[in-house]
């Protein structure tokens, strides 16, 4: 009789397999979506110097700098220039670095696309305003290596999560929903953002106000008519402005913004603030709640 080898897998042998295939999943996870991801988002526009286009940089400077001069004595000059240049000491902070930081800030190009455009001379009249408005000299030359914050040009700053990561995200996502349903809330979306509503679709109307303040004021306890009777021998316009006076004002409802993490770290918030009794209206953030997109 011939005998067939066992096919079951003991529970050791399972495990290692859908390690295997996890590992698998996260790998393509990280190939075929978060690299191809981030260097799209970090991606410099193609072409002429990215900027609005009703760009006025030279306003924007005069502004800066009047700005500057309305309160002299509440900035700390030697601070925030160290902070601009990544904490470079004052005194290495030469004229041709802040000739670049001018051509960044203000215009969003480099000394030589200034240059290249006819702007050349630009940086350095700014640099010399600049000096005149906070009585401060920079020392001529360039400071080599010297680095400012120039996040738009930067590395961009993101670190990988695993998809595991993200299938926790959804979950939590999931149970924010069932919790905000429980609390009365109402889910709604417009185009892709997502928001969720209470208190909003059964606010008193006008029409419904006005009716019920009539038929009161029309029968009183004894069943003798009180404003009623009134208001047939005064003018329409003096009885109009006493409906609208006692006609309750329509609450401004609340709106909620969550911050990183979504609204499931917030949902005791979002309860207490049902229990005022108002309207709520609460954004779902999709990338601020660390959920892909």
């Amino acid at each position: 009789m011939t005998s067939y080898p066992s096919l079951t897998w003991s529970w050791t042998a399972w495990a290692a397999a859908l390690a295997l295939a996890w590992v698998a999943v996260e790998a393509a996870f990280y190939i075929l979506y978060w690299r191809p991801r981030r260097a799209a988002w970090n991606a410099q526009p193609r072409g002429a110097p990215h900027a609005p286009a009703r760009l006025d940089a030279f306003n924007l400077f005069e502004r800066f700098v009047k700005a500057g001069e309305a309160g002299p004595g509440y900035a700390n000059l030697d601070a925030y220039l160290t902070l601009w240049f990544q904490g470079l000491p004052v005194d290495q902070i030469r004229r041709g670095n802040m000739e670049e930081l001018m051509a960044y800030g203000f215009w969003y190009r480099t000394p030589a696309e200034m240059e290249a455009a006819g702007l050349g001379h630009v940086p350095s009249e700014m640099v010399d305003a600049l000096e005149r408005s906070w009585n401060h000299k920079f020392p001529s030359g360039y400071t080599q290596g010297a680095r400012f914050m120039s996040h738009l040009w930067d590395d961009l700053k993101a670190h990988y999560r695993p998809f595991a990561f993200y299938i926790f995200m959804e979950a939590a996502a999931l149970a924010t929903w069932a919790a905000m349903a429980a609390m009365g809330f109402k889910r709604r979306r417009v185009g892709e953002i997502v928001y969720y509503t209470r208190g909003l679709d059964g606010r008193p109307n006008a029409g419904s106000n006005s009716s019920s303040s009539r038929s009161r004021s029309s029968s009183s306890g004894d069943g003798s008519s009180s404003d009623a009777s009134d208001c047939s021998s005064a003018s329409s316009s003096a009885c109009g402005s006493d409906s609208s006076r006692q006609r309750p004002a329509a609450a401004a409802p609340v709106l909620f913004l969550h911050g990183v993490g979504g609204l499931v770290i917030y949902t005791d918030l979002i309860h207490a603030l049902t229990i005022l009794g108002g309207p709520v209206i609460a954004v779902d953030i999709r990338h601020v709640g660390m959920r892909l997109r």
